[in-house]
């Protein structure tokens, strides 16, 4: 005997941005986001429970485990921002600030947040009971992979950084007609590539800090970028107009020294 056939029944399209979209631990809500608003709907009636609007354009969405709250993170601006299913006037920021933000988890008790600042500098646990209460964890190694909660939710597994010595590296860098610098190990290995932009003039210097912490690139857009030996990825962009520098070239090698030794500090 023939199987009967059903139409599918479809929805009438949403608004969401790729990826961001995120069904609730208990099935029963899903959460969208699109640049800086987050709707929260029903399941099964595609009605709208909460919608929100975020500091800025929402990069990553994350349920508790409880399905009563939403985490939405903007990394840019590095903070993160908490949103209940239930009460609409309940709301919680978090700013990582300088430190910049790269990632956010959610403990299994519904009533932690964990976030990781740029370059892993440190995570911090942080309390919704209690907003003064704060765990700071220094030097992870790594970001969502190097969390993890037990089976049992009483434990955190940690992999930290501890005395991390500056590994030797030889930077190679193209013609001024291209930006690219290429980082190699002493037995030829490439451990990165930096190019900041394409189809225009690139580099016009180079040059590394006493330390071997910092690689100092000075481009032909008028910027000078600071690459950390830690991921090889720049942790200051400075524009050269807002900064007063003599025509003289000791003064300018001054400044980009002092520069440099402020960084390591």
């Amino acid at each position: 005997m023939a199987t009967p056939q059903r139409d599918a029944e479809v929805s009438a399209p949403m608004r969401a941005t790729l990826g961001l979209v995120r069904w609730s631990p208990c099935g029963r809500y899903f959460a969208a986001a699109s640049g800086n608003r987050l709707t929260i709907r029903e399941q099964q009636s595609l009605q709208i429970v909460q919608r929100y609007s975020a500091a800025d354009v929402i990069q990553n969405v994350a349920w508790s485990a409880d399905s009563q709250l939403v985490a939405t993170a903007m990394y840019t601006r590095a903070v993160a921002q908490l949103w209940s299913v239930q009460d609409a006037s309940w709301t919680c920021k978090i700013t990582e600030g300088v430190a910049g933000l790269v990632f956010v988890k959610w403990a299994p008790d519904s009533r932690h947040l964990l976030t990781v600042s740029d370059f892993q500098l440190h995570a911090t646990v942080w309390s919704l009971q209690d907003p003064t209460a704060k765990c700071t964890i220094r030097s992870p190694k790594l970001a969502a992979e190097g969390l993890a909660f037990s089976s049992s939710g009483d434990f955190l597994a940690v992999a930290e950084r501890h005395d991390c010595k500056v590994r030797p590296a030889i930077a190679v860098r193209d013609s001024h007609l291209e930006f690219r610098v290429l980082l190699y190990s002493p037995d030829g290995t490439l451990l990165s590539k930096y190019q900041a932009y394409e189809n225009a003039l690139g580099l016009k210097s180079m040059a590394w800090s006493a330390s071997g912490q910092f690689l100092a690139l000075g481009s032909y857009d008028e910027h000078l970028r600071v690459l950390s030996h830690i991921n090889w990825k720049p942790i200051a962009d400075f524009d050269h107009e807002s900064i007063a520098v003599s025509s003289s070239r000791t003064n300018q090698t001054a400044v980009s020294a002092s520069l440099l030794l402020s960084l390591s500090a």
